[in-house]
């Protein structure tokens, strides 16, 4: 391909790609309008039936006193709140800003939930306040809608059944297309990111949907997505994680649906091997629709809202974005970009049931290739899984570093994106030393 067409493929993908951001944008605001018009008595009533177990977990419910499996009880309070509020205050105003009930004199989002639940939502002491504008707040399309016809405690059950079907489905389609022997190496991190939590936490259930639905889709309809589709692919990936879910790990949106691709790739290739160059290329191709996807749709929201709300928001987005990543916590004092780092890799260290799973794994994968003579690892495939494996640590750490005081107030979810250099040095390490077999 010459200059002059790579020039016109490249302004062929802006106006697609500008195109899809805005047709997700408007079915996004959309579907906010119109579970915002369906109403809230019952919704509310639902909610109240929970409240015997809101009250008893608080801001944060630690489940059996594991570390990793903590609930965002915190989040999931807040968002339950958000529900109840409905378009008394203007719809399109209320759909942008997120609204959650805030009663006067109460900052915690669970305390604000029973007071709320208690007083009853049309209390004159309650105010509708703590907008959540600078993100979509999505996921309040799935969850008004369920709680129009379930309690809290059902959709907990619902999400119970309904993601263990999901990974289910897919390690049987992971078996069907030939990667049979990458299951335990790819749901090996998926425990690190804290399967009870996801379940039974409505703030991580979203993480969940917008990662392994998108895997499944990649299995099933693989022969049609890649070359040509593959880049809308991604890029509807990384607007969904955006969309349905707060700023917190959503990079494993894009980690779990990319390895697939390449071990699907690889299947259908011709048996050469994948060069360092060939690789980084495809990584790129495939993280700047995804990042652009994710991106693009939180700046659809800025744009939108500033030109039906404020125009002020654009200005305290970008404080916001120097806010998170400048080098002091939320009460103002320092940190250091090396110490938000290691505060999230301090995490990883301190769960040391499952490391021991994870040493256990590569003992037996070992056991297993001298067993049953797979042969030794290719050199020319080591360079490149020594390459990937090392890239996504950098990036990771790169992540931690370059907003310190997000993965510092947060560390307690963002820690979990160490599961996606896991995740690449669990497949590296099958592919490797069973190599000869594949």
């Amino acid at each position: 391909m010459n200059f002059t067409a790579k020039i016109k493929a490249l302004f062929a993908w802006i106006a697609k790609t500008i195109l899809v951001l805005t047709a997700g944008a408007v079915a996004g605001l959309l579907m906010l309008l119109v579970v915002y018009k369906l109403g809230t008595g019952m919704i509310y009533s639902h909610i109240l039936e929970s409240l015997p177990i809101l009250e008893k977990e608080g801001n944060s419910y630690d489940i059996g006193g594991i570390e990793a499996y903590i609930t965002d009880s915190f989040d999931d309070a807040y968002f339950l709140n958000q529900a109840m509020v409905g378009d008394e205050h203007g719809l399109l105003k209320t759909a942008l800003n997120g609204y959650a009930f805030a009663p006067r004199g109460v900052d915690s989002p669970a305390e604000a939930l029973t007071e709320c639940l208690k007083s009853g939502i049309d209390s004159p002491d309650l105010t509708v306040g703590a907008p959540l504008v600078r993100f979509w707040c999505g996921y309040l399309v799935p969850l008004k809608l369920l709680l129009k016809f379930l309690t809290l405690s059902q959709v907990r059950m619902l999400n119970l059944y309904l993601q263990p079907l999901i990974v289910i489905m897919m390690i049987l389609l992971m078996i069907r297309k030939g990667l049979g022997r990458y299951v335990f190496a790819v749901f090996l991190p998926y425990l690190l990111l804290g399967p009870v939590s996801m379940e039974l936490c409505l703030a991580y259930a979203g993480y969940f949907y917008c990662t392994f639905i998108p895997c499944v889709l990649l299995l099933l309809y693989y022969e049609k997505l890649r070359g040509k589709w593959i880049w809308l692919f991604f890029q509807i990936t990384g607007m969904a994680a955006i969309y349905l879910n707060i700023n917190f790990f959503q990079l494993i949106s894009f980690a779990f649906p990319f390895v697939l691709l390449c071990l699907m790739d690889k299947r259908a290739g011709t048996g050469r091997e994948t060069t360092i160059p060939e690789g980084i290329r495809k990584f790129a191709v495939c993280f700047t629709n995804w990042f652009v996807g994710f991106a693009g749709m939180m700046i659809m929201k800025w744009i939108a809202y500033a030109i039906l709300v404020d125009r002020a928001i654009l200005t305290d987005m970008y404080n916001k974005i120097v806010f998170r990543s400048g080098s002091a916590d939320e009460a103002g004092n320092a940190i250091s970009r090396w110490d938000a780092v290691m505060k999230n890799i301090g995490f990883i260290l301190s769960m040391r049931s499952w490391i021991m799973v994870e040493i256990i794994f590569i003992i037996l994968c070992i056991i297993l290739s001298i067993k049953y003579k797979t042969g030794k690892p290719s050199v020319k495939t080591i360079p490149l899984s020594v390459f990937m494996v090392a890239l996504t640590i950098v990036l990771i750490i790169f992540r931690y570093a370059l907003f310190p005081n997000h993965v510092w107030t947060h560390e307690w979810v963002m820690y979990r994106l160490c599961a996606i250099p896991v995740l690449v040095f669990n497949v590296c390490l099958i592919y490797n030393l069973f190599t000869s077999s594949l």
